[in-house]
């Protein structure tokens, strides 16, 4: 086990130092026994040998497999950014690792690359998972059936290009039974790519050879939906095929009516599914907060929030800074509703959140536009003291008033 490895474990471990080495001693004698069970040979004696396997003798995967296991220990009680950046460099751990073997002349076999794909696709590095992709088509390695899997799943999210090629490469090696799990990542990434009518194709084509499609399936094809009709259409479909409907279901279909700003479609909807059990959450509101925006209906927008408290669905701070925003922008007095509503969701941002820097830039600007200089000063001074910078055209409207 290399020098480098140790050190970035250890600064990775949340445990104490003394623990984080005997860890690592530990893995080191795992590792050190699998090296001397076999005499180490080059990778050219290996394969003309016909060792598939190499020195390692098949047991590099459960090397890999318990390696990750005590870097995923790391990190069970982080969350955010800390746990991200241990993701990162366990990561960096693996793939140094699996480099020193390749370099140490073993064969590294295809239950190996499995682990070590299915690791990095649990912990969402797609972009690692297509890496070790990459690498086996160039050592001439097979995937296994669950390794095609992740490979294609993580191409629709990372690069949606090549997600059809993957799937073309798994059916080459036989594995066209995995067409059924295979056709939502493959909708995915035609919709990412703006391929609408080609998903549709995709979608249909299982559905004329009999493919048990799943509700991801209907999603992802909502995902690709446009307009009101279309999600309508899909909607509609789920209900005759008796698929189980969810709030994302309902999100999807209110975001596709946002595109074309059909609020009497998205309301049917969004009753019916209410009517069918579906419970709104904090997305389905914030759907409607944005179809209700791109109508150009700030009131109904605003009600959203009502609505939400009446539900006891608490607005996060992005959607109540949002409607906010908005209330600043339609801002022509002192008097106005707006302002006053403006003051209330500033008042709740404050009270919920505590202070951010957006919330001040745009209760400033409606106070400005209502002309109440006293409120923009007692705000300019608050900004000041709590270290904000104050937009420079904000700063003279208030010089000039």
């Amino acid at each position: 086990m290399s020098k480098g490895y140790i050190q970035r474990a250890i600064l990775a471990s949340s445990e104490t130092h003394r623990t984080g080495h005997l860890v690592l001693k530990e893995l080191k004698r795992e590792k050190d026994t699998v090296n001397v069970s076999k005499p180490r040979t080059s990778r050219a004696e290996n394969v003309s040998a016909g060792l598939p396997l190499g020195w390692r003798d098949g047991r590099t995967s459960a090397f890999f497999h318990k390696l990750s296991a005590e870097l995923e220990k790391m990190w069970q009680n982080d969350t955010g950014k800390v746990r991200d950046g241990k993701i990162v460099i366990a990561v960096s751990t693996m793939l140094k690792e699996l480099k020193n073997i390749y370099n140490e002349g073993a064969i590294v076999d295809t239950h190996t690359y499995a682990t070590v794909v299915e690791r990095f696709f649990r912990w969402k590095q797609y972009r690692s998972v297509l890496q070790l992709g990459a690498v086996m088509r160039a050592e001439h390695v097979i995937p296994t059936r669950a390794t095609y899997i992740y490979l294609i799943i993580a191409s629709s999210r990372e690069q949606p290009q090549y997600c059809k090629l993957w799937w073309q490469r798994a059916c080459n090696d036989g594995h066209h039974s995995l067409y059924e799990m295979a056709v939502p990542p493959l909708i995915r990434s035609l919709g990412a790519m703006n391929k609408e009518e080609e998903a549709w194709g995709v979608f249909k084509g299982a559905w004329s050879a009999g493919v048990r499609l799943h509700r991801d399936a209907y999603h992802e094809l909502l995902f690709c939906c446009k307009d009101a009709k279309t999600s309508g259409r899909v909607w509609s479909m789920m209900k005759e095929a008796n698929i189980t409907m969810d709030t994302m279901t309902l999100n999807l279909v209110l975001r596709a009516c946002s595109f074309s700003s059909d609020v009497e479609s998205a309301l049917s909807i969004y009753e019916e599914a209410r009517s069918l059990g579906i419970t709104p959450r904090l997305e389905t509101y914030r759907a409607l907060i944005s179809l209700y925006f791109k109508a150009g209906m700030l009131d109904e927008a605003i009600g959203v929030i009502a609505t939400m408290s009446d539900n006891s669905v608490r607005p996060d701070c992005p959607t109540l800074e949002r409607v906010l925003g908005a209330c600043c922008d339609a801002t022509t007095g002192k008097e106005c509703k707006y302002y006053k509503l403006a003051e209330l969701l500033f008042c709740q941002i404050l009270q919920t959140y505590g202070r951010t820097h957006k919330a001040y830039t745009n209760m400033l600007q409606a106070a400005i536009a209502a002309g109440d200089r006293d409120t923009a000063v007692r705000l300019k001074g608050e900004m000041e003291a709590a270290g904000y910078a104050l937009p420079v055209e904000m700063a003279h409207a208030l010089v000039d008033g």
